[in-house]
């Protein structure tokens, strides 16, 4: 199965949407939830970034819109239950942080997706978007992104 498909299947039936990345995130997994949140926000679905802990503020800049939200905000900013999580630029819940990884469990461990281009075992390459030949996931997101018809908003890109 494509990684578009995978994508297109795991997002089917979902509307609360919750992203995130690994803990001390970098651009390549800020930019890529960002824009995948963005994105899937023209598509319909409610959907916000949740990350461990608040930005740091050398990555600010990368947010203006602030759809990033930590967990010890997420239930004031996103108060619907979210039945996905989208976790880029890594592919385990335990690489998100331990407050992020409990506020996952709270919420009775939803359906996980993970778009990713680090190597990973094959059973999760095989359910989830990986691509081990991407540069970065932010290509992958972007890829889907097009695939999906969405067009890029400079917020997006």
């Amino acid at each position: 199965m494509e990684i578009t498909d995978k994508f297109k299947a795991a997002i089917g039936n979902a509307k609360n949407i919750v992203l995130t990345t690994h803990s001390f995130p970098d651009a390549d997994g800020i930019g890529s939830e960002i824009s995948l949140c963005l994105a899937l926000r023209k598509m319909g679905r409610s959907a916000i970034c949740c990350n461990d802990v608040p930005l740091l503020e050398r990555y600010k800049y990368l947010d203006p819109s602030d759809v990033v939200s930590s967990v010890d905000r997420i239930t004031e900013d996103f108060s619907q239950n979210p039945d996905l999580v989208i976790v880029v630029d890594t592919n385990t819940i335990k690489r998100t942080g331990s407050h992020f990884e409990k506020y996952y469990q709270k919420l009775g461990s939803p359906p996980v997706l993970y778009i990713d281009h680090h190597p990973c075992p094959e059973a999760t390459q095989e359910n989830h978007c990986i691509n081990t030949q991407a540069a970065a996931t932010g290509q992958l997101v972007g890829e889907l992104i097009l695939e999906l018809g969405i067009e890029f908003t400079p917020e997006m890109a």
